[in-house]
């Protein structure tokens, strides 16, 4: 495969109402009603019923990309908040050596400054939508609900019990995505490079641990993969699930597109 400095792949893998129930689940998967009809279902179902209400609410997000290749180490880290029912969120991207980047989620747009190359203040736009990733184990201009989606998906999920301790504890799933769930929304020429590999690296395992809070919303997500003697490490942390968000969505005048 044809290399790219480590510092280039941490930019790459950067440009890129309350959760509540009265179903619990017990420490043994099931719920603290109906327990016995709750057995039936498997992890990989009780996993998506969290992210579907996760979906429904709002968090705060804390992130950290860690790139590591040899001796190497590269992380990015993005803070911010992101409404998912109301598809509208403002996140902090900063790069090593390279400051913060602003991205606003507004009405199926991403807007963004300070931009490369160009003056200061001055805001690209870009179709939620058809954002694209520019490296494996990233999420389109770093929109958390992506990743929301690729972990709806995880194959052969398993349950690990409760974690941490009263009054905070949560439980713990895990699983991994395949190849295509993994490389969905790549761009061409950085999915063409993982096509040509595929023979040598199998399906491109990313593996991923869940865990879930006990009102069965997502607050923290971890993927980790090795590809090429390289290791990415994302970590997702959502706190004060149905926090009220609120952004200022810059003027679309003058935005330029991404």
């Amino acid at each position: 495969m044809r290399r790219i400095t480590l510092f280039t792949l941490v930019a790459l893998l950067a440009l890129g109402t309350g959760c509540d129930t009265s179903e619990k689940e017990t420490a043994k998967g099931g719920r603290a009603t109906g327990k016995a009809k709750a057995t039936k279902k498997r992890p990989g179902e009780r996993l998506r019923e969290a992210v579907a209400r996760t979906r429904r609410t709002s968090v705060r997000i804390e992130e950290t990309i860690t790139v590591r290749h040899g001796t190497e180490e590269g992380i990015a880290t993005i803070k911010g908040s992101f409404d998912f029912a109301r598809d509208r969120g403002e996140l902090s991207v900063a790069l090593p050596g390279t400051g913060r980047r602003k991205e606003t989620f507004s009405e199926g747009k991403v807007f963004m400054s300070p931009v490369p190359g160009r003056p200061r203040g001055t805001w690209s736009v870009t179709d939620r939508a058809e954002a694209k990733a520019h490296a494996p184990l990233t999420a389109p201009l770093n929109d958390p609900e992506y990743v929301l989606e690729q972990i709806s998906q995880l194959r052969k999920v398993s349950y690990g019990g409760l974690t941490g301790y009263p009054p905070h504890r949560a439980y713990s799933y895990a699983g991994w995505l395949d190849f295509d769930t993994a490389v969905r929304r790549l761009d061409r020429r950085s999915r063409a490079v993982l096509e040509r590999a595929r023979p040598a690296i199998g399906d491109y395992p990313v593996w991923a641990h869940v865990n879930v809070t006990e009102d069965g919303c997502v607050e923290r997500i971890e993927l980790t993969s090795i590809l090429d003697g390289t290791s990415t490490d994302v970590a997702i942390d959502f706190t004060d699930h149905g926090t009220p968000v609120t952004i200022t969505p810059p003027k679309t005048t003058g935005a330029q597109p991404g």
